[in-house]
C-alpha cells in the first residue's frame, strides 16, 4: 500500500542569521552610506542579475519572454529615488507585504521569514506549506484568483508592497495582459520566472533574487548554500556512481512523446543521481517532440522509467497504451512518480518545496538508482508505483 509522506523539512533559516541590511525604512539619508552591507549575487541562475548601489539596487531579467526586458529599481525606502531610471519600475524595499501567485514562490517565502507578511495568494487549494495553511485558516489572507480570474480591483486595493508573479506579462500566459493594467494601476510587480533555469540549483537560487526585495540577503544566502551544499555532494556522489541504470521520463500524448533534451533541468538532475539518461547526448535545454515508435523502441528495455507523465498507477498507464505495459520499467515495477507530497486538492509538494530543496530531490533519485549509497533514505517526494517505495 501507498506509505504517507514524511513530514516537509522545514525551510525557515536558523534564527542565528543577522541581517545587516535596514529591516525598516530609514529615518535620516547618510548618502555616504552603504546601505546594503550584505549582498547576494547568483552562481547557477542565469536569469537575473543585481546591481548595488548604495542606497539602491537595479535588478535586470534581461529578455524574460524573449522580448520585453525587464528591470527593477529597488530603493531602500527613506531614501531619495536616483535620476536616470525614468522608464524603470520604483520598488522600495523592503517591501512592507507582499501577494503571491504561484506556489513556487511560497518557500522562498517561508525560509526568508516573511510569512506575516503575505496579504494573498492567488488559490489556496494548491498550498502545501504548513506555515502559509495556518494563515489561511487563521483568516490573515485573501484568494486573489489565478491567471485570468485574478481579482485585480481587490489586488490594487489591498496595495502590496510587492506582488510575484511567474508567468504575468508573458506573450501566451498572460493573453489578457494583466501585467500592463496592474502596471498601470499602481500595483508594483516583479516577475519570478524561475522555471526557465535549466538546473535544480539554478531554480533554488532565485530565493535570493526573491529576498531582493524585502532586504533578506543574509537569509537568503544561509537557506541556499546549505541546500546547495548538500546538493553538490549527493551530485558528486551520484555521478561517480557506477554501473548507471538507464532512466526514461516523461510519456506520450498520442504520437508524440516529449523527451527532455540532454542539457534540460531533468536530464540534469537524473545525471547528478547517477542515471544513465538514454538522450543524454542531445544538446537541447528544451522539450524534443519525437514520435511514440522512436522514443518505444529504445525504451523498451530501460531499467527506470522517472516521472512518467501525470498517470498515477500502473493501471492508468495500461489504459492510456496497453504497448506501455511491456516497457521493462512498467513489468518490474520500477516507475516512478513525484506525487507522494499530493495534498487533497491536488497540490503537489513537489512542485512547491520541491523547487527549493533539490537536494531532497536528488536523495530520493539518488537513493532508488543507487540505494548503497543513501541506504537509510526515506523518499520525500517520489513513489515507485510497483510499491516498495522506500
Amino acid at each position: 500500500g501507498r506509505e504517507t509522506a514524511p513530514p516537509a523539512p522545514s525551510l525557515v533559516t536558523p534564527p542565528a542569521v543577522v541581517e545587516r541590511n535596514p529591516q525598516d525604512c530609514v529615518e535620516r539619508f547618510d548618502a555616504s552610506r552603504d546601505y546594503f552591507p550584505d549582498k547576494v549575487a547568483p552562481r547557477f541562475a542565469s536569469g537575473f542579475r543585481v546591481a548595488y548601489h548604495r542606497h539602491y539596487k537595479v535588478v535586470s531579467l534581461g529578455r524574460a519572454w524573449g522580448g520585453e526586458v525587464f528591470r527593477y529599481l529597488l530603493v531602500q525606502c527613506g531614501t531619495p529615488v536616483p535620476a536616470g531610471f525614468d522608464d524603470v519600475p520604483v520598488i522600495p524595499v523592503p517591501a512592507p507585504s507582499v501577494i503571491t501567485t504561484s506556489t513556487t514562490e511560497l518557500p522562498a517565502i517561508v525560509a526568508l521569514d516573511l510569512v506575516d507578511r503575505l496579504l494573498a495568494h492567488s488559490t489556496f487549494d494548491f498550498v502545501s506549506s504548513p506555515e502559509v495553511r495556518a494563515r489561511i485558516a487563521a483568516g490573515a489572507m485573501f484568494e486573489a484568483g489565478k491567471g485570468g480570474e485574478l481579482d485585480v480591483e481587490r489586488v490594487i486595493a489591498a496595495a502590496p508592497g510587492v506582488l510575484l508573479a511567474d508567468s504575468l506579462g508573458h506573450p501566451e500566459l498572460d493573453p489578457g495582459g494583466l501585467h500592463r493594467r496592474l502596471r498601470a494601476a499602481g500595483v508594483r510587480v516583479a516577475i519570478v520566472p524561475s522555471f526557465l533555469e535549466a538546473t535544480p540549483l539554478g531554480r533554488a537560487e532565485w530565493l535570493k533574487y526573491v529576498a531582493l526585495f524585502f532586504n533578506r540577503e543574509a537569509h537568503a544566502e544561509a537557506a541556499f548554500d546549505a541546500v546547495a551544499g548538500r546538493y553538490r555532494e549527493l551530485a558528486r556522489r551520484g555521478r561517480a556512481a557506477a554501473p548507471r541504470p538507464s532512466a526514461i521520463t516523461g510519456g506520450p500524448a498520442g504520437d508524440v512523446w516529449h523527451v527532455p533534451g540532454g542539457r534540460s533541468f531533468m536530464a540534469t538532475l537524473l545525471a547528478d543521481a547517477g542515471f544513465d539518461y538514454l538522450w543524454a547526448g542531445e544538446p537541447s535545454s528544451g522539450s524534443l517532440p519525437l514520435s511514440f515508435e522512436a522514443v518505444y523502441a529504445r525504451a523498451l528495455d530501460a531499467d527506470w522509467w522517472i516521472h512518467p507523465s501525470g498517470w498515477r498507477s500502473p493501471a492508468e498507464i495500461a489504459a492510456a497504451d496497453p504497448r506501455l505495459a511491456r516497457l521493462a520499467s512498467f513489468r518490474r515495477g520500477d516507475v516512478v512518480t513525484h506525487d507522494r507530497r499530493l495534498n487533497a486538492a491536488g497540490g503537489n509538494d513537489y512542485w512547491e518545496s520541491g523547487n527549493a530543496r533539490p537536494d531532497l530531490v536528488l536523495a530520493d533519485l539518488l537513493h532508488l538508482a543507487h540505494p548503497e549509497l543513501l541506504p537509510g533514505h526515506r523518499l520525500v517526494y517520489h513513489r515507485r508505483l510497483g510499491g516498495g517505495d522506500d
